[in-house]
């Protein structure tokens, strides 16, 4: 949704409205078991066809994943699959989104041990709009970024001069270059986290 967000933003076209299920947090709610919940291992996992990084592929993959979530759980509609799993839609509308979340759910990440998938109810990034390059140890990029939405704030793949922050990692690449040449203030994930309140 951030990638459609971005291309909508490039291009100078408004949101569509719509709703939108993430099937990372469907998943993490279904099968807590599971170390990781990425497209590719709950492919694996769940004995689903899939061809990673191609667009078709994935989003099939991802649609089964509702299905088999669906199946296990006894339920026939999205409503009654989000409602059995804490969720709420994500929104999209042409004056901005909210970001689809779930209540109570926690993933296991080999750094930190059980992390809540959302934040405090705050809104410091209300307004704001971070980019993230390299990589970190306490949260994946996935789950800083979803952190980031629930506090108000907007995520992208691109470091303009309309960008907020850069939140730079191990192995920070091009885009802390981008920032640093175009004055965008650069964060580690220390300050990101400090300003989380973590």
């Amino acid at each position: 949704m951030s990638a459609l967000r971005c291309a909508l933003e490039e291009f100078g076209l408004a949101y569509p409205r719509l709703s939108y299920l993430c099937t990372l947090i469907l998943a993490r709610s279904v099968w807590p078991e599971l170390a990781s919940h990425k497209l590719c291992v709950l492919a694996r996992e769940l004995d689903i066809p899939l061809k990673h990084h191609e667009a078709e592929s994935d989003a099939t993959a991802a649609a089964q994943i509702v299905l088999k979530a669906a199946s296990k759980l006894g339920v026939t509609s999205l409503e009654e699959l989000m409602t059995a799993c804490h969720m709420e839609s994500g929104e999209l509308y042409p004056d901005g989104y909210a970001p689809c979340h779930g209540g109570g759910v926690v993933a296991h990440h080999a750094v930190s041990g059980y992390i809540p998938v959302h934040p405090i109810d705050s809104k410091v990034f209300l307004g704001k709009t971070i980019v993230f390059t390299g990589t970190f140890a306490r949260y994946t990029r996935t789950e800083a970024e979803r952190l980031v939405e629930a506090c108000g704030g907007k995520t992208s793949t691109s470091v303009s001069k309309k960008t907020s922050y850069v939140v730079a990692g191990e192995e920070a690449g091009s885009k802390l270059d981008k920032a640093t040449a175009l004055g965008v203030k650069v964060i580690s994930e220390a300050e990101l986290l400090k300003m989380l309140g973590e």
